[in-house]
């Protein structure tokens, strides 16, 4: 699903006013427009937030670009120099350290449940 140019920058200035943007990042896409530049905010956790764990961790923004213009703008998923698990992966090896710190699976998985996702990576 796609929207105009005034949708998108009603769209990401709503994010950006509920957001601290602390690191900006640049990689490519390896997927659907292999080769094109890839933004990705707060380590791919802006614009967008995964609502469960069965998606990818990270979003970029990918973009488009024809002479010299940004003319398209499309979220990805798979980047050249970023490796981006689905949430449910970066959980289980979150798991896995807090077990062989000496925990059991069931306080491992508590806390690994409790972390703020941006502390998966």
């Amino acid at each position: 699903m796609g929207t105009n140019r005034e949708g998108f920058l009603k769209w990401i200035q709503a994010k950006i006013k509920e957001t601290e943007i602390y690191k900006v990042e640049f990689d490519q896409c390896l997927h659907c427009k292999i080769g094109n530049h890839v933004l990705l905010f707060n380590e791919g956790k802006f614009p967008r937030i995964c609502k469960d764990d069965s998606e990818r961790a990270r979003t970029g923004l990918m973009l488009g670009i024809q002479d010299e213009k940004i003319i398209e703008i499309r979220f990805c998923y798979v980047f050249l120099k970023h490796d981006n698990k689905y949430v449910f992966d970066c959980r289980r090896e979150k798991i896995k350290d807090f077990q062989n710190s000496g925990l059991s699976l069931d306080e491992a998985i508590n806390i690994a449940l409790q972390i703020d996702d941006l502390t998966l990576f």
